[in-house]
C-alpha cells in the first residue's frame, strides 16, 4: 500500500501490521476514547473531571490518572473505571461482540456443562 492520503488509509494500513488492531481496539483504548469524548462533550477540563470525580465519590482523584486512562494505559482497575464513569453521568454499558472465526470454532468445539434436569 502507498502512502495514506487519510484517516480510513492510515487505519487499514495499521491494522494490516500484526498485533495493532488488537492494540488499537483494545479494551483499555475504547475505554480511554469513551471517557475522552464524553469529557470534551461535557467541556470538563482533565483536572475538572477528576475534580469532578472525587466529589462524586468521596475518594482522590488526580489528573493525572485520567490522562492516563484517556491515553489508552493498561492497569486501571475496574474500580477506577466505574469511579469516573458514574461521574460523568454513566446510564449503562453495551457491549457489542463482533463475529469471528476463531471464537465461533473454539465455541462450536466447546461443550457448556449443565444439570441434568435443566431445559436447554
Amino acid at each position: 500500500m502507498s502512502d495514506p492520503n487519510n484517516h480510513e488509509e492510515l487505519m487499514e494500513l495499521l491494522e494490516s501490521v500484526p498485533g495493532v488492531k488488537e492494540t488499537v481496539y483494545s479494551f483499555s483504548r475504547l475505554m480511554g476514547r469513551a471517557i475522552f469524548a464524553r469529557r470534551v462533550e461535557l467541556g470538563l477540563t482533565q483536572k475538572e473531571l477528576a475534580q469532578l470525580v472525587q466529589k462524586a465519590t468521596g475518594q482522590p482523584m488526580h489528573q493525572s490518572v485520567i490522562s492516563r486512562i484517556e491515553g489508552g494505559s493498561i492497569g486501571i482497575t475496574s474500580e477506577t473505571y466505574d469511579r469516573i464513569l458514574r461521574a460523568l453521568g454513566m446510564k449503562d454499558i453495551e457491549i457489542i461482540f463482533e463475529p469471528s472465526r476463531e471464537t465461533s470454532a473454539t465455541l462450536e468445539n466447546f461443550s457448556f456443562p449443565c444439570a441434568a434436569n435443566d431445559d436447554v
